[in-house]
């Protein structure tokens, strides 16, 4: 296995800039994405974006990372950019202490190769590695470490093993470990525990079922606490997952469903927001599914100080998948997993949100914009969101990153 260092050669040049606005002409196209909101201070949070510019009358492009600070009222504080050589595809966002957050995902475009960078939100890169080899999902662990998990084909009707170790701060190999699944499976992405174990998740196959969400707890040595497969009557997703307080979880993923009821034919198979209540021994408390069945997606989930949870989504109305009208929205769901209120917004798609010691909630979103043909693509501006914790919109502006 290749050795895992936590000082991390840069390999490409990146040029820091003051501004969040490189020069550009009214010709270029510009697009931001925003990858999400983190807290960064005693008061103050940070937006995350990658912006890309397309220079007119060719395809030749620029790709940015964007660090945008604000206060508890939503107003700019600060602004770094870091440009890039590649564009990275980012899959997982992991906040870690210290201010500081890792990137996971194939993090240099074309490439196909998975790769994590660690960052500080004061807008740098503090460095970046490849996964090892076969790597197919990383989780950090609470004490500083790093999980990473893979696969080792059986073939000659052998089973397939996960496997799955814990590095050092230093790179070297604490453990290493197998887990034998008789099925067709693959891990994507880890929750790191209080305890200094895992939450390993990712999808399994089901003869009768196609693809059903899949957990492996394991504790600070590797050891196997409890398994779990969870899903509805078709394929689902895993997408996020947290560890509340008491050491309980929530996994959020996608529900595939297959709505009789609408007379549209073109709509009536979907997806919905799937939330699955977990105990700390891995029983299922109960499961939600958020949304109507057309396509539901969330984008991020936090837990709120009284116990609920805030959900940002994304919902896409189309024809065979074209001419999409596509819809953002935030929602409180209760502890027992029930929907309080849900908040629209057109075009918009919220990416990141935080709790503020108020009660009321701040988040970024990204904006669409529509061709001719009815297809999205992100837009050049973003919108900072600001509601009250009872879900009344108190900001909704505009900015221009």
């Amino acid at each position: 296995m290749k050795n895992i260092s936590r000082s991390f050669i840069l390999p490409f040049v990146l040029m820091i800039f003051l501004s969040c606005d490189p020069p550009v002409t009214e010709e270029d196209n510009i697009f931001v994405e925003v990858l999400g909101l983190f807290p960064s201070g005693p008061h103050t949070v940070t937006a995350l974006a990658l912006k890309t510019v397309y220079l007119s009358g060719s395809y030749a492009n620029t790709d940015s990372l964007l660090f945008i600070h604000m206060d508890s009222s939503g107003n700019i504080s600060g602004r770094e950019a870091l440009l890039l050589d590649y564009r990275p595809y980012v899959e997982y966002i992991f906040p870690i202490d210290n201010n500081r957050i890792i990137l996971s995902g194939e993090m240099y475009h074309y490439s196909y190769v998975n790769a994590f960078w660690e960052l500080s939100l004061d807008g740098s890169i503090l460095g970046e590695t490849e996964m090892p080899q076969r790597a197919t999902g990383i989780a950090p662990a609470a004490d500083g470490n790093l999980f990473f998990f893979g696969k080792r084909y059986g073939g000659n009707d052998e089973n397939d093993e996960l496997v799955y170790m814990k590095i050092g701060t230093s790179g070297d190999t604490l453990w290493s470990k197998e887990f034998e699944i008789s099925t067709t499976f693959n891990i994507t992405f880890g929750l790191g525990t209080q305890d200094n174990g895992c939450l390993a998740l990712g999808t399994i196959w089901s003869a009768k079922k196609s693809d059903d969400i899949f957990a492996l707890r394991i504790d600070a040595n590797g050891d196997t606490l409890w398994t779990g497969t969870f899903g509805g009557d078709s394929r689902d997703y895993v997408d996020f997952a947290m560890e509340n307080p008491d050491g309980s979880f929530l996994i959020t993923g996608r529900l595939n469903v297959y709505d009789t009821t609408n007379v549209n034919w073109s709509l009536n198979s979907g997806q919905q927001v799937y939330l699955i209540k977990l105990t700390v021994d891995g029983e299922k408390e109960w499961t939600r599914a958020l949304g109507n069945t057309l396509r539901e997606e969330a984008n991020a989930v936090i837990g709120s100080d009284n116990g609920d949870y805030i959900v940002l989504g994304t919902r896409s109305e189309s024809y065979v998948y074209l001419f999409d009208e596509t819809t953002g929205w935030i929602a409180r769901v209760g502890a027992d997993g029930h929907e309080q209120w849900l908040r629209e917004f057109e075009s918009s798609l919220p990416m990141g949100v935080v709790e503020l010691p108020s009660g009321n909630l701040l988040s970024v979103a990204s904006n669409l914009n529509s061709s001719s043909y009815g297809y999205h693509s992100y837009g050049s501006d973003m919108r900072i969101i600001k509601l009250s914790s009872s879900g009344t919109v108190i900001k909704n502006s505009l900015i221009i990153p």
